[in-house]
């Protein structure tokens, strides 16, 4: 931006640099010249170079009054170099003419260059205006490249919407709860561009935060009370509402734009909410609140599967892949066996069988695995035998009923010998299989619970291959 002159500074300026520039000079004149004081017969006269630098540069005033100046100074500097004035003296253009020349060619040169100067300001006041409408004009612009680049991407995220909506709803499909809450996010970020939102579970009397999608500097309640204003009253109503819906002015910052109830199947039950805290304005339309109450929905719906399966999967005590019962199954029933033995003085045994590469192996080759496993380990079991799995991969523990310390010792070195036999011709992926370690246990008087006999069982499968 063109810089504003400051006529007060300049005013200042140009009167000192005038009375300086004179007393220079007549100093120089009283000091080194006193034979010709006032430079009567200096040509050009000095004082010339005080007007013209002071009507060039600063215009009328400054010219007219170093003009002048410059003649009231001549005047009397030749004055006193005269010792007698007379009429004939008083009249002679050589005591006149000068300050008059002074005075006249002050004037006429600070006119024309305040001519320049106030042509040069009318400039910089208009160049000015036009910086400041371009400003504006560049404001609008980028308001419009945005406003086109928006429409742009939402007719093309229209062409797309149903087929890529119906892609991304694959992630919903998933049994595990915790897996379903970000897709929800991502959703949301993709199809309306919502720059941060979270999912609120409720939990007793509050709502707590399960997860969220936005920027880590801006800091969201980890907990909100039921009661809060937009969240409660959606979750309440069981229906989308948008921050224009409940408010008449500008949102605070405290405030969502938009929150959805998370429900379960028919709506038998509410969750939670989904709720968007910001996302560009041109997205913040009914239609938008009413994606995100679909996506609310299907959220819901697939939080209420996964709750559902987990339930079941729960209260089943067998694995179908592997025809072996769950963990939580073994603590149960080892203790009715551990009872059942110090009450009747029946043996007990525990074989435990750990494959330590078995976490390594990829999700996919699991079930071929778990498979040849339980061939194997059926080979040499009885029907009233019980196969576990433990509680972490490759961990798995067969129960013996009436069957004391040295039977459990001949099933482990049977299940040993045919595990070295198909060694050999094994598959790649088997060779989880092909690292064992074994260890024995049995029920004694002297053990306190059924837990001792796992114990027991785990810390001897460090010697698996000295069972005998």
């Amino acid at each position: 931006m063109i810089p504003t002159a400051k006529p007060k500074k300049v005013r200042s300026t140009w009167l000192l640099e005038t009375i300086l520039g004179l007393a220079a000079i007549t100093v120089v004149n009283l000091l080194l010249y006193r034979q010709d004081i006032g430079f009567s017969r200096a040509v050009p006269h000095p004082f010339w170079a005080v007007i013209i630098l002071m009507a060039a540069r600063y215009g009328f005033r400054a010219g007219l009054v170093s003009g002048v100046l410059s003649g009231a100074l001549y005047f009397v500097l030749r004055a006193q170099a005269v010792d007698t004035l007379d009429v004939a003296e008083l009249r002679s253009f050589s005591l006149w003419g000068r300050p008059i020349l002074f005075t006249a060619v002050g004037v006429l040169l600070g006119e024309l260059r305040q001519l320049q100067i106030v042509r040069y300001k009318n400039l910089e006041k208009k160049a000015q205006e036009q910086e400041r409408e371009l400003q504006v004009l560049q404001q609008h612009y980028e308001a419009l490249s945005t406003a086109k680049q928006e429409i742009d991407t939402r007719i093309i995220s229209q062409e797309q919407t149903l087929s890529t909506l119906y892609e991304a709803a694959h992630g919903l499909r998933s049994l595990e709860e915790k897996d379903i809450y970000p897709t929800v996010l991502a959703m949301l970020h993709d199809h309306l561009k919502v720059e941060d939102s979270c999912i609120y579970l409720i939990e007793g009397d509050q709502l707590r935060l399960k997860a969220r999608l936005g920027p880590p500097e801006i800091q969201r309640p980890k907990t909100l009370s039921l009661a809060a204003s937009m969240i409660g009253e959606a979750i309440t109503q069981r229906e989308a509402i948008s921050l224009d819906m409940v408010l008449d002015g500008a949102p605070s910052g405290d405030s969502p734009l938009a929150v959805a109830p998370v429900m379960g199947l028919a709506g038998r039950r509410v969750f939670g909410a989904l709720v968007v805290w910001t996302m560009p304005f041109i997205k913040f339309t009914p239609d938008s609140v009413n994606m995100i109450a679909l996506m609310a929905d299907w959220c819901g719906e697939s939080v209420d599967n996964a709750r559902i399966y987990q339930q079941t999967k729960d209260k089943l005590i067998a694995d179908e892949t592997i025809d072996a019962y769950t963990p939580e199954y073994l603590r149960q029933r080892l203790e009715e066996e551990f009872t059942r033995a110090r009450r009747y003085d029946l043996s007990l045994s525990l074989l435990v069988l750990e494959f330590p590469k078995f976490q390594g192996v990829s999700d996919a080759d699991r079930e071929d695995i778990l498979l040849t496993l339980s061939l194997v380990l059926k080979n040499w079991t009885r029907n009233i035998d019980l196969l576990f799995l433990g509680d972490t991969p490759g961990l798995f523990v067969l129960l013996l009923p009436n069957t004391n310390l040295e039977g459990g010792r001949v099933v482990a070195r049977n299940i040993m010998h045919t595990f070295e036999t198909l060694k050999e011709g094994m598959k790649e992926q088997d060779s989880a299989l092909q690292d064992i370690r074994m260890g024995v246990s049995a029920f004694s008087p002297e053990m306190e619970n059924a837990e001792d006999m796992l114990t027991l069982a785990q810390e001897n499968a460090e010697h698996a291959l000295n069972i005998d």
